[in-house]
């Protein structure tokens, strides 16, 4: 029952393709269906300068959320990219409710400050769930 539930996911649209249909390929069809409706929404709310960096953003954050180490890196979005490009475009998604940046510290002496990200939505009051 738990890789049924991993597989599916736990976005409400989605469940219900699975128990309407009992298919995943139903299932892949909204995911698919969500992601274009929150490229649409960058296209259509983002400034025109921005557009690129934060589509770029956007489709780095899974990629680098499934490595070992989750410090986002942004020459890993591309290769020689630099925080002072990608920045605003990671504030935007994060403003935009799309992620949400995480912080954590590790002591090793001195306090390092490291942040993550996560597809998500983060509620008012501080709680995050699963986009």
């Amino acid at each position: 029952m738990l890789n049924l539930y991993v597989a599916v996911g736990g976005l409400p649209d989605a469940v219900n393709a699975f128990l309407r249909t009992n298919n995943m390929n139903e299932v892949r069809k909204v995911y698919q269906s969500i992601l274009k409706e929150y490229r649409d929404d960058m296209v259509k709310y983002a400034p025109d300068k921005d557009k690129p960096h934060i589509r770029e953003c956007f489709n780095s954050v899974p990629k680098q959320l499934a490595k070992e180490n989750k410090k986002f890196q942004y020459s890993k979005v591309k290769p020689g990219g630099r925080g002072e490009t990608y920045a605003g475009s990671l504030q935007w998604l994060e403003d935009a409710g799309i992620i949400c940046r995480c912080f954590f510290e590790i002591y090793f002496g001195d306090c390092e400050k490291s942040c993550i990200f996560a597809l998500s939505r983060c509620r008012r009051d501080g709680a995050i769930t699963s986009s």
